[in-house]
């Protein structure tokens, strides 16, 4: 079968959420003759059918990763990198069901049973929590709290 770029778009956006951005690039790819006005045609028609939209998918991203025990730096990362503008981040990771604070310590506690017992544990811990994506002060309230 023999794919439109609208077709193709339809196909990705049937499996899971996609930022504008990400679909730009997959059509761009699967599509390299497009010319500019066609893509920008394309994201206005997906954008006012309501089937692509940023702060939906920067909502759901927040989500999920949360729910994964990623803190707000990796996530704002990630949507930085799926073209999501800063205001976007910024309305997503601001979601009242979000506790950084309680996720960096659940995060730990998941991770490491046991409070640290050294400087060497405490160093890991620390580490672990900051590749996560949380700010010094969620991972010292993590780590307090033990």
């Amino acid at each position: 079968m023999k794919f439109t770029p609208w077709n193709y778009a339809l196909n990705l956006l049937s499996r899971r959420e996609y930022s504008i951005y990400e679909l730009q690039q997959k059509v761009t790819l699967k599509f390299p003759d497009l010319d500019s006005d066609e893509q920008i045609e394309l994201v206005q028609r997906l954008k006012v059918s309501g089937l692509a939209c940023d702060e939906r998918f920067s909502e759901m991203w927040a989500r999920t990763r949360y729910s994964q025990g990623k803190g707000p730096i990796r996530i704002r990362q990630e949507l930085k990198q799926k073209g999501i503008s800063e205001t976007q981040i910024e309305t997503a990771l601001e979601q009242e069901s979000f506790d950084w604070y309680q996720l960096a310590l659940t995060t730990k506690r998941k991770k490491f049973n046991q409070p640290a017992q050294d400087h060497k544990e405490k160093a890991k811990i620390y580490r672990f929590l900051s590749y996560r994506g949380f700010n010094s002060e969620q991972i010292q309230y993590a780590m307090d709290c033990d």
